[in-house]
């Protein structure tokens, strides 16, 4: 059964590069959604993490449902069936570790450990796994189990089971026939606004709320500003009394 597995994910992992390597748009879509999906996500920011993560999961199961990738149950059409399915059928085929870095020195978390039991923690990482970004030279397949070399890499920490990104970078080097070849691009909006501000102004500002909306525009701008005389005073800019008095001398209405 283990041994099926790896076969459809390799499988349908190459259906997915004959199809970005012989249609130019799709890839070209894909690295442009990517860039996208950065840029405004960046996982940077500790509170973006998780959405860059998961977003670039949903872009890579449509990206591989437009390529052809079959991952679902044979008669799962008869029944009908949803992206929901298909997302986690892509999950049971590959594990996705998606990062926003260009240098090959920060460690990948494999698998997180922290609430794990002892032995769950312990337990050999071996599930076939797609690393993308701008450290590497495409989207690379990786199938730890027929690696035991590369699999002999791997960290297993209390608080995660780790591999350094380095490791994954010499191996999609070495071996193109695992890798997708696309050029990835990750980077971040400079916005002086605070994420969660940002993410709550979305909301109220959508029409449906003209009272919290208008006081979010004004706390916006504010949270601006304080942003720019911290940045002003932290590098030694602004003196502290001027600071201070900026601040004083700032409107909230």
């Amino acid at each position: 059964m283990r041994l099926r597995g790896v076969l459809m994910s390799i499988a349908q992992f190459n259906v997915l590069k004959n199809a970005m390597e012989t249609q130019p748009a799709l890839t070209n879509e894909f690295q442009l959604a990517f860039a996208a999906i950065a840029a405004k996500h960046h996982p940077s920011d500790r509170a973006e993490r998780f959405v860059f993560g998961g977003a670039c999961e949903w872009l890579l199961a449509i990206t591989a449902w437009k390529a052809g990738v079959k991952a679902l149950p044979a008669g799962h059409a008869q029944n009908g069936f949803d992206l929901m399915q298909f997302k986690g059928a892509i999950q049971g085929l590959w594990s996705l570790k998606s990062s926003a870095a260009y240098g090959s020195n920060s460690p990948i978390n494999l698998r997180n450990n922290i609430s794990s039991s002892t032995k769950a923690a312990a337990a050999i990482y071996d599930h076939p796994t797609v690393f993308m970004g701008p450290y590497l030279p495409g989207i690379t397949y990786v199938d730890f189990k027929n690696l035991p070399s590369l699999a002999s890499k791997i960290v297993y920490d209390n608080d995660a089971s780790k591999i350094k990104s380095k490791e994954i970078l010499d191996y999609a080097i070495k071996n193109p026939d695992r890798v997708i070849p696309v050029k990835l691009t990750a980077v971040a909006n400079v916005s002086m606004i605070d994420s969660n501000l940002k993410l709550v102004a979305n909301v109220l500002t959508s029409g449906t709320y003209p009272l919290l909306g208008q006081t979010v525009d004004i706390l916006q701008k504010y949270s601006e500003k304080v942003t720019v005389l911290r940045e002003l005073h932290a590098s030694g800019s602004l003196s502290d009394n001027d600071f201070k008095q900026s601040l004083l001398e700032m409107e909230l209405n």
